[in-house]
């Protein structure tokens, strides 16, 4: 079950749909060219592949399974571009000082 029923993925409110033949690269699902007064389906990106509504809760699932790993992968980065923001700062000041 999604945590909650959006159009797009991570309670994003602004969806994209098509009528279109679209391919789901999460499953594999493939949907059809639909007459103009077919239903839509819903889709979005992720990384570099295209996803429909019937893996949002798959994708929004595995991202929550993950969180763990992501949210200190994070801290990492954060404070990697913090050290990096430090030393370019230092750097500038050493410029601005003529020194």
């Amino acid at each position: 079950m999604r945590f909650e029923e959006t159009p797009d993925l991570f309670g994003g409110g602004m969806g994209s749909g098509s009528t279109d033949e679209l391919i789901c690269e999460w499953c594999g699902n493939v949907y059809e060219r639909q007459p103009a007064c077919g239903d839509s389906v819903s889709f979005t990106h992720f990384g570099n592949k295209q996803i429909c509504y019937c893996c949002f809760e798959k994708v929004e699932n595995a991202v929550l399974k993950r969180m763990p790993a992501i949210l200190k992968w994070y801290r990492r980065l954060l404070d990697a571009k913090k050290k990096q923001l430090k030393e370019t700062d230092k750097n500038l000041k050493k410029v601005e000082d003529g020194k």
